[in-house]
């Protein structure tokens, strides 16, 4: 985590940014591809912002703000999108009965797209710190002692972001989290409404 300020990129940040930008673009293909197709491609790369200018001063843009964690350090990530991109397809992204009426077929894929999303979900028993040398002296067999009970609150993490704090369960044959606390939300909140 630091600004790079005064010097070009070296060729192994170069390649870095190139694969974080490939990466971006083509998934922005993929989400944009049931709506209307879209063919994307790196132009440039440049280090001064100033000097990547899209559209006049005058001219409206669509900002988009995203954050991005690399080894837990997270960083703003912007989109910048000329709004006379959209001018031809406005017809298919804005809805011209406005944002107080439901329209039940436009609900009804976004929430197929919602349930058939696949996200990788992990829940975490136990942290222990332990000592190398204590490793190295494991065989097969040995116990790690942890302590878990059916009203442990424990980490929830999606997509290896920690979001929820759960109780362990067992639905059938399967084990199962239980969310007991949503993101933002105390105990004291919870109580009031």
């Amino acid at each position: 985590p630091f600004k790079v300020e005064g010097r070009e990129f070296t060729k192994l940040e170069t390649k870095i940014i190139n694969n974080v930008a490939d990466i971006a673009l083509s998934t922005f293909k993929l989400v944009w591809r049931n709506i209307y197709p879209v063919n994307v491609k790196l132009k440039s790369i440049e280090l001064n912002p100033t000097l990547a200018k899209i559209v006049s001063s005058t001219d409206k843009v669509i900002v988009v703000e995203l954050t991005m964690e690399i080894d837990g350090y997270e960083a703003p990530f912007f989109f910048c999108f000329p709004h006379e991109m959209f001018i031809p397809i406005k017809e298919i992204i804005y809805s011209e009965s406005g944002l107080s009426e439901k329209d039940p077929v436009w609900e009804y894929h976004l929430k197929e797209k919602i349930f058939s999303l696949k996200l990788n979900l992990k829940l975490e028993l136990a942290r222990k710190n332990l000592k190398f040398k204590d490793i190295l002296n494991w065989e097969v067999g040995t116990e790690i002692p942890i302590s878990v009970s059916k009203d442990s609150k424990l980490k929830l993490y999606v997509e290896n972001i920690p979001k929820f704090k759960a109780k362990l369960g067992k639905v059938g044959r399967k084990y199962a989290a239980l969310i007991t606390d949503l993101p933002g939300e105390s105990n004291a909140s919870r109580g009031k409404g």
